[in-house]
């Protein structure tokens, strides 16, 4: 399965997002991806500055590819 972040999402729109750890009893897990710095004081980062990031999110961020289907 691919995880692409949709334009709500806490990462950058269209890129993929690596689980780290999904929730077997809730629709969340932790996703490791692309964001674009929007707040350099709390993000510590340039703003537009882009850089990996993990985050606790809910999966109706991001549109699921099954990989198989992709090919």
């Amino acid at each position: 399965m691919k995880y692409i972040a949709k334009p709500s999402s806490w990462f950058e729109a269209g890129t993929e997002a690596i689980p780290i750890s999904l929730n077997s009893e809730f629709p969340v897990g932790v996703f490791e991806g692309w964001r674009i710095c929007k707040d350099p004081i709390s993000e510590l980062h340039a703003f537009g500055f882009r850089y990996l990031d993990q985050e606790n999110c809910n999966i109706d961020e991001f549109e699921i590819v099954d990989d198989e289907e992709s090919q």
